[in-house]
């Protein structure tokens, strides 16, 4: 028998061959993963008219898998929403909830008469009567049980509805026409009702279908609402249309909620024997003086419940209202341009830099809003070091379960690996968050299309193929 032996040099040399080898498999496998990306991208008919950006980061080992005009300033849409609510998350706490107080002015005689003002201070909280929410369909009656409960009988002045907490910009001025006045671009007011939106059914008892006079100019298609552009003359409405039935319902942003909230509860207030008829209500924009003391609270669902109507459901109007807030929060100016701030200078503190983002809202309708590909996922990778993430990562929407990837289209092995949040517009289809890949490799991911002319489910098709292919080979 003969016996092989090789010195220690060799050995080493062997070794360090092996070393240096690593980084060049590694870069082998990334180069062909983005090959092939770089493949769909041009041989995909559906993408012929679109610009993609798209990266992707190994969490583990943090590298470049995939980097495609990833640096080229492009419109994110909702996923601008995950930069909102992980700066809501950072400075206002999971647990944090809204509280709009109920007060008064004045005083309480033995009588129990109130010679003096009842005070609603409007919290910026957008789920006071909201849908996501149905225990907070009846905040107004709560709101005079607790007056009545506080011992007051009757009430000799005004209710006063306080909406100095944010100024008087309702809608960011860079939202376009055609979104004015529907129901996904709600203003954002400091007391909120029902979502701001209302909703008006017309039925007829003659069921003669779409036929019948009027229906014919009715557009079957989501979301319905009301569009309030300027000299607008349109031959559809955007409307839900039921034939079996013979009615339609028409939703629409209500423009002043404060002023619902006041006619409600003076309804409410004469009911109960607390007005007579010729007494009213009045919105204030400055602070109320002269409170002296506190009936009542109405407190929101926590902040993580919330958020997950936000980044689940893509809720244009919690969003903002979360904005403004944090305008109001971090610099004392409850304004879009003072919360967007917060968000964007809050991306710089967790070490992502902020020259590549530009927000002018925080739910993403506006089409001035810009990041990258690169910037997104950064920002998706910096997240994990944060103390907020496992929240964060829960209110995300999950691959064909829950929210609004519950049908986007994923085949059935990728159930549950794609946590991440959808963000849509006419031309835009984006998608960005965490996949977890066949070989149990977790990836951050931003993938963007612009100025596609394909159909949305064409759109979405083709970006579940990208991230497919990622998915089968990494």
């Amino acid at each position: 028998m003969r016996i092989i032996t090789q010195s220690k040099k060799t050995v080493k040399h062997i070794v360090i061959t092996a070393l240096l080898c690593i980084p060049f498999l590694s870069y082998s496998q990334s180069n062909s993963l983005e090959s092939k990306i770089y493949d769909i991208y041009n041989q995909d008919a559906r993408l012929t008219s679109a610009f993609v950006g798209m990266q992707v980061v190994d969490l583990q080992s943090d590298s470049v898998l995939v980097s495609l005009n990833a640096h080229k300033s492009m419109l994110p849409a909702s996923i601008v929403k995950m930069y909102t609510t992980a700066t809501a998350l950072h400075y206002l706490g999971p647990d944090f909830q809204y509280k709009t107080y109920i007060s008064y002015t004045g005083s309480i005689n033995a009588k129990g008469e109130l010679n003096g003002n009842i005070v609603v201070h409007g919290a910026g909280d957008p789920t006071l009567g909201s849908k996501s929410f149905p225990e907070r369909k009846h905040f107004l009656d709560t709101i005079v049980q607790k007056v009545l409960d506080y011992g007051i009988k009757t009430v000799k002045g005004q209710i006063i509805i306080d909406c100095s907490l944010f100024d008087s910009q309702a809608i960011p001025t860079s939202w376009v026409w055609e979104d004015l006045g529907r129901s996904y671009a709600a203003g954002v007011y400091p007391i909120a009702i029902n979502d701001n939106v209302f909703s008006i059914t017309f039925s007829s008892p003659q069921l003669d279908t779409a036929q019948r006079k009027g229906l014919n100019k009715v557009e079957n298609r989501m979301p319905p609402a009301i569009s309030v552009s300027p000299y607008e003359v349109e031959s559809k409405d955007t409307v839900e249309f039921d034939e079996k039935r013979g009615s339609f319902v028409v939703r629409g942003s209500i423009p002043a909620p404060q002023e619902i909230v006041g006619v409600e509860l003076v309804q409410r207030f004469i009911e109960k024997g607390l007005f007579n008829y010729r007494q009213d209500y009045m919105p204030v924009v400055i602070p109320v003086r002269g409170v002296v003391d506190t009936i009542g609270v109405l407190c929101s669902p926590k902040l993580q419940e919330i958020i997950t109507v936000v980044n689940e459901q893509s809720n244009n109007n919690y969003a903002e209202h979360l904005a403004k807030y944090l305008g109001y929060t971090v610099y004392k100016d409850g304004s879009f341009s003072a919360g967007t701030k917060a968000i964007v200078d809050f991306t710089d503190t967790i070490g992502v830099e902020n020259k590549n983002l530009v927000m002018y809202d925080g739910s993403g309708l506006s089409r001035f809003n810009v990041t990258t590909a690169a910037h997104m996922t950064e920002f998706l990778k910096q997240m994990k070091q944060q103390k907020s993430y496992d929240v964060f990562f829960k209110t995300l929407p999950i691959a064909n379960q829950t929210g609004t990837l519950k049908a986007y289209g994923f085949p059935k092995e990728m159930t549950g690996k794609v946590i991440a949040k959808t963000g849509s517009m006419t031309k835009v289809r984006n998608l960005a968050g965490y996949m977890t890949t066949k070989s149990g490799k977790e990836v951050a991911f931003t993938l963007m299309i612009n100025g596609q002319d394909c159909t949305s489910r064409e759109a979405r098709a083709a970006m579940v193929s990208m991230l497919q292919t990622i998915y089968n080979s990494y």
